[in-house]
């Protein structure tokens, strides 16, 4: 399992730099964060992030009811930010977000990084 930083966006930019990820994934999450993936595989891959809990009442985003996992299909050559990740329904006990691609192949090596603002 792969444990992704994350990295802030700036006024003046940032230079996108990924991590390779394995099949199951995490980093910190206070809210604010985005997955950045980049496909180059050659095939669709499939971006499945861990929901902890389904219903949510946030102060923030509201009442929210997710699916588990949330699932964002990304096509060979395609460019993608999944996020926000609203705390009270991604967050483990440890303050972590899970996420998994799939298909995986340890031939291939994909990768992401984790943004926030």
């Amino acid at each position: 399992m792969a444990a992704l930083n994350s990295t802030q966006i700036k006024e003046a930019g940032i230079i996108v730099s990924t991590s390779q990820i394995d099949a199951s994934n995490t980093f910190n999450n206070t809210g604010l964060e985005f997955i950045y993936f980049k496909n180059t595989s050659g095939v669709t891959k499939n971006i499945n992030v861990t929901v902890v809990t389904t219903t949510v009442d946030s102060e923030l985003y509201g009442n929210l009811i997710k699916t588990n996992p949330t699932t964002k299909a990304v096509a060979n050559g395609e460019t993608c930010l999944i996020g926000p990740f609203p705390v009270e329904a991604y967050n483990n006990s440890s303050g972590n977000v899970t996420f998994g691609i799939t298909p995986y192949s340890a031939e291939t090596t994909d990768s992401a990084a984790i943004l926030y603002l």
